[in-house]
């Protein structure tokens, strides 16, 4: 069994986001993440923690530092950079050079291979230069990062997989929202880029992502889109992403009643946490 910890936007190196859902506590990373590590302590067998992307607010080589010094988990701890997280041209680099070991050697677009499963960790494009964002929030992957995906699939038919990204592949419905219309829709090309990709292999099972804020959970062909909550935002939430054999299972959980500060809530944006379909889903996998 693969069993990890999949959290997204916790905003390193900032007291107050400039998007948010929920009230944001980045500033109170120093006790949220070790009380994190304590979950993983006492559940004992936790793989891996994955990181969606916004791991900081701004890209510089002292924040680099900072998160990585911070976000030391007993088990490995991975990222898929996302928007924050690539805010000069030159970022990917300054990752590779500052914290080479949140990724697999010498690429920030990267595979977890484990027996059971395999996971694609793969960073957006946000405009027209790779790996770089400035204004546009305009979400793809390039050509040459869904030819990995397949050559990765072609290695490893047997297992079933998990691509990780950090734009979400649909918006929040007016369902979970109560809003006329969907919030936070990316980009038409970037949807169907995904939804090719899944539809072209059916041993991918699962796209994760962040950036929204919310946790959601959605069909996408035979596969599900789950995304997940700000890590820094009240209620602190987290998934834990199971695969058992020919079970893929997702749970919500959080650490709101062990922070020791007080924090606020918006029970009007109580939908960012999710219908009980949107916190827990489990999925039966086909046989390769």
């Amino acid at each position: 069994m693969t069993r990890f910890v999949f959290i997204a936007d916790t905003h390193f190196g900032t007291e107050r986001m400039g998007f948010e859902q929920q009230p944001g506590y980045p500033g109170r990373l120093d006790e949220l993440v070790p009380l994190l590590e304590h979950w993983i302590a006492r559940d004992g067998h936790i793989d891996f923690v994955l990181h969606a992307g916004d791991l900081l607010d701004a890209c510089d080589p002292g924040r680099i530092q900072g998160a990585a010094a911070l976000f030391a988990f007993p088990v490995p701890f991975y990222v898929c950079l996302g928007n924050h997280d690539l805010t000069r041209p030159d970022s990917a680099a300054l990752w590779l050079e500052h914290a080479p070991h949140l990724f697999e050697p010498g690429s920030i677009h990267f595979e977890i291979v484990r027996d059971d499963a395999v996971v694609h960790v793969i960073p957006n494009h946000w405009d027209v230069d790779d790996f770089h964002w400035k204004d546009v929030q305009h979400a793809r992957w390039a050509p040459a990062q869904t030819q990995r995906i397949a050559r990765v699939l072609r290695r490893f038919p047997d297992r079933p997989h998990i691509l990780c990204t950090h734009s979400q592949v649909f918006g929040i419905p007016p369902e979970q929202s109560g809003a006329p219309d969907w919030q936070h829709v990316p980009l038409a090309s970037f949807r169907d880029t995904v939804l090719a990709v899944l539809d072209e292999n059916p041993a991918v099972c699962c796209v994760l992502g962040g950036h929204n804020h919310a946790n959601t959970i959605a069909p996408a062909g035979a596969a599900i889109a789950v995304t997940v909550s700000a890590f820094s935002s009240v209620p602190f939430e987290f998934r834990l992403i199971e695969i058992d054999g020919n079970r893929l299972s997702v749970t919500t959980h959080d650490l709101l009643a062990e922070v020791s500060f007080p924090t606020e809530y918006d029970a009007a944006s109580a939908f960012v946490q999710g219908r009980p379909s949107d916190r827990t889903c489990t999925v039966m996998l086909e046989s390769p």
